[in-house]
């Protein structure tokens, strides 16, 4: 028989798989206190550790639904892990109408989710292994052209609209990936925006940024961007455009010199009288 310990575990898996960190630790706390207790009772199963993690199950209700993981599994161990220490059971309805996470919160919805409409359950059942963001990024891009795919990302997003954010912020190589396919079409300006920022290589505010760097980089990322999108198109948007203007790369590509010295450039170039094959 497995040990409900892991079992709890394996079924909080997707949740501490696909939340975002920073600095080693789960940017939401909610997440964070639920990720310590579950490791705190696995490595000492005792009723004192047993408690903390019933209450951070609860407090972390609105993840546990936004992942749509399968909750009555969880529940059914929890209720016999607590009937092992002599504990009545749970009410799990009065526990979770408490929770801040879910003030309208229905027990059955988290009973009766239908997995065959879950973006990310749909997509672990085609990797045999626990998924990364990198591998969570080419699972979408591999299977974007299946039937029935868009609405999936679609209701995922309408729940988690920074789900692709996530990704492209986290890793450069996940931000090139999706700029650069059909995937870009479900990113805002602003996210666009954030993630170029976010990716940039280091400025030395005491250095000028010279015009070749400048060029380096916006021709680079203008090729990684792709259907409709641009550096231009960005800076068209006010909101990506106030983003963008924090860096330097993008206030030397806005600056009179720079436009100056791009029309110089231009104008400098000798027109080339067409050829018809005879002179006139």
């Amino acid at each position: 028989m497995k040990d409900p310990r892991f079992s709890v575990l394996e079924s909080l898996d997707a949740l501490f798989h696909y939340e975002p960190t920073r600095n080693g630790k789960y940017i939401y706390p909610e997440v964070q206190k639920l990720k310590e207790s579950v490791e705190h009772y696995t490595q000492q199963p005792t009723k004192s550790h047993f408690m903390p993690l019933v209450k951070a199950i609860a407090q972390a209700l609105s993840y546990i639904n936004k992942w749509d993981l399968d909750f009555k599994n969880i529940t059914l161990i929890l209720d016999a892990e607590a009937h092992s220490y002599g504990l009545p059971p749970i009410n799990w309805q009065k526990l979770l109408s408490h929770s801040p996470g879910s003030p309208s919160f229905q027990f059955s919805k988290l009973n009766h989710a239908a997995p065959s409409n879950n973006l990310l359950q749909w997509l672990a059942k085609k990797s045999p292994v626990p998924i990364s963001k990198i591998e969570l990024t080419q699972l979408l891009l591999d299977n974007k052209d299946e039937g029935g795919f868009s609405k999936k990302l679609n209701d995922h997003l309408k729940k988690e609209p920074n789900f692709l954010f996530h990704l492209i912020i986290e890793s450069e190589d996940c931000f090139t990936k999706i700029a650069d396919s059909l995937l870009i079409l479900y990113l805002t300006d602003e996210q666009l925006a954030k993630a170029i920022l976010n990716h940039l290589p280091s400025e030395d505010e005491q250095s000028p940024m010279s015009f070749e760097i400048v060029d380096s980089i916006v021709e680079k990322l203008n090729k990684t961007l792709s259907h409709g999108r641009s550096i231009s198109t960005l800076l068209r948007n006010a909101h990506a455009k106030a983003i963008l203007d924090s860096s330097v790369v993008f206030q030397t590509y806005q600056s009179t010199a720079y436009t100056e010295r791009s029309t110089n450039a231009l104008e400098s170039i000798e027109p080339v009288k067409p050829s018809i094959g005879y002179d006139i």
